[in-house]
């Protein structure tokens, strides 16, 4: 396996078409859908899995004329040095908390999906319920990073089909009244999202 740097592991988990599609579904499970938990347990993997296998070291490459001495915080996207041991704004530590200050400006984390949050806040038979489409978002948002002709188009993509999906699970004659009452509702609020987004309909 390729040596990779931290900094390089971190871009490599911002962008998903360079990120490996089944490392990061995996980390995105295990982090119940929290992308910032599931992008910094990427890079922990990455970084685990190059120490396991490393590289021959590479002849050193000539040093640029002027290196870069300020950077972003990868937690709070604030600016800090690059050799700082913590972040003055948030208070990541970059020596033992796996967090380290990049060169490039990180991507603004999304805000919570309300989906997740109602999940949590619910019994476990909810958490199932809920866990079917999002399972499923899940799924289609991993499969079409190899589709559509722009960043915009993919994410549209992938949340028609998270809606398709929801409405077949809702579908299902296993289900109770309740429940497909419940995952009903589930669907129509994706479809409202996706309206008030893209400005049509699914």
């Amino acid at each position: 396996m390729a040596e990779i740097t931290w900094a390089e592991a971190l871009k490599e988990a911002e962008d998903s078409a360079a990120r490996d599609p089944n490392l990061w579904a995996q980390c995105f499970a295990e982090s119940d859908g929290d992308e910032g938990k599931a992008r910094a347990l990427y890079v922990k993997r990455r970084m685990n899995a190059a120490d396991a296998d490393p590289a021959p070291a590479p002849a050193p490459a000539k040093a640029p004329a002027t290196a870069p001495t300020s950077g972003w915080c990868p937690n709070c996207i604030s600016e800090c040095k690059l050799d700082a041991s913590t972040c003055q704004m948030c208070g990541a530590d970059f020596m033992t908390g796996g967090w380290k200050p990049t060169p490039y400006k990180p991507t603004p984390r999304p805000s919570p999906d309300p989906k997740e949050t109602k999940a949590k806040s619910g019994g476990r038979i909810w958490k199932w319920i809920l866990g079917v489409p999002v399972g499923g978002f899940v799924l289609m948002m991993v499969i079409g990073s190899c589709a559509g002709n722009s960043p915009e188009g993919k994410e549209r993509a992938s949340s028609r089909d998270a809606i398709s999906y929801c409405w077949k699970e809702q579908s299902k004659k296993s289900l109770s009244d309740s429940t497909a009452r419940f995952v009903a509702s589930t669907c129509e609020k994706m479809e409202s999202d996706f309206k008030a987004k893209w400005g049509r309909s699914p």
